[in-house]
């Protein structure tokens, strides 16, 4: 992968401080987007540090997953496997989203069958509650990886 331009050091800067100062939640989801075009690894970084701070919003939350999920599926894995069972149900409802979207794509990608194993662990401990809100994204799930 590429550095990044010198020119984009400065916007990463700021856009760092917008991701993780969250005084607009809109403007924050912007920049953590555009920071992941900017630099990708710093973009990362900075999605874990939102997820693991419990910066921001639940919404704020599972972009931010998202984003760390598309740039590094190590990280996101671990994350599953560190606090997926401490998560906000929303946020637990985005990650079996993105690895069912996944569910295609499994030939040669053994990150993905990861995931989806952390994420089987998860839900075998996760409150009933959280079965009758999550119900539809979990059969999703379980059907794409039966």
């Amino acid at each position: 992968m590429a550095a990044p331009k010198l020119e984009n050091f400065g916007n990463a800067e700021a856009l760092v401080v917008s991701c993780l100062d969250v005084d607009d939640f809109e403007e924050a989801s912007r920049s953590l987007l555009e920071l992941k075009k900017v630099d990708k690894k710093l973009a990362g970084n900075v999605a874990l540090r939102i997820l693991r701070g419990r910066i921001g919003d639940v919404f704020y939350h599972a972009l931010a997953f998202e984003v760390l999920y598309s740039l590094s599926m190590q990280d996101a894995v671990a994350y599953i496997e560190s606090d997926g069972c401490t998560e906000s149900a929303y946020v637990l409802g985005a990650m079996m989203d993105v690895v069912t979207e996944d569910a295609g794509a499994l030939t040669g990608r053994d990150e993905i069958l990861k995931a989806v194993s952390a994420l089987k662990r998860v839900l075998e401990v996760r409150t009933r509650e959280d079965d009758r809100s999550l119900a539809m994204k979990k059969a999703r799930f379980e059907d794409a990886y039966r």
